[in-house]
């Protein structure tokens, strides 16, 4: 005997997406569009209470659980966000406010990482900047030093150069003195 296996009633859900966007999710491998805009999409409940969950998850403005779950109530009913809220007793206000204020400490947190950051490159850069003044300087020094080396070197030559043309000429004055006075003892 063969039993007749009962078969409950498909239950049906109704899913609002009230955003700008259209939701593409899978459920069981397969892809499915929830239309933006006011449209209300008549699904199987399971598929439904999916649908409602990825959309709550794309909106969700903090990581609170009570807001997802006012979110996923208010897309699955077609209601208010703000009464689903007031039904299940979440001050929404009140987390979305704890979230932002956290938001914005660890957005200070961020901007003053990032001024240490710049300051830091700002103190390596006139590091560098004077590294780079100290070498044009030492530069400069030793060049100004070979330079006097050069000069030094050069007057001394010509100070040489200057005492042998002096010695050459003393010695032909000595020479024409010594032809002179032969000159004039032959005389």
């Amino acid at each position: 005997m063969v039993e007749e296996i009962k078969k409950l009633p498909i239950q049906f859900g109704r899913v609002t997406n009230p955003t700008s966007e259209d939701l593409h999710f899978t459920y069981d491998s397969a892809p499915y569009v929830l239309k933006s805009g006011e449209t209300e999409e008549r699904w199987p409940a399971h598929l439904a209470k999916h649908c409602s969950k990825k959309l709550a998850d794309k909106n969700i403005m903090t990581n609170n659980p009570e807001e997802h779950r006012v979110l996923t109530g208010a897309y699955l009913e077609n209601s208010e966000i703000g009464v689903i809220a007031k039904r299940l007793g979440i001050d929404l206000t009140k987390i979305r406010k704890e979230a932002i204020t956290k938001e914005q400490a660890k957005a200070r947190v961020i901007n003053l990482e990032a001024q240490m950051l710049e300051m830091k490159k700002e103190i390596k850069e006139m590091k560098e900047i004077k590294v780079n003044e100290a070498k044009k300087e030492a530069d400069v020094a030793k060049k100004e030093k070979e330079e006097a080396k050069a000069k030094e070197k050069a007057e001394a030559k010509a100070k040489k150069k200057a005492e042998k043309e002096a010695e050459k000429e003393a010695k032909a004055k000595a020479g024409e003195k010594v032809k002179e006075s032969k000159d004039n003892k032959d005389k």
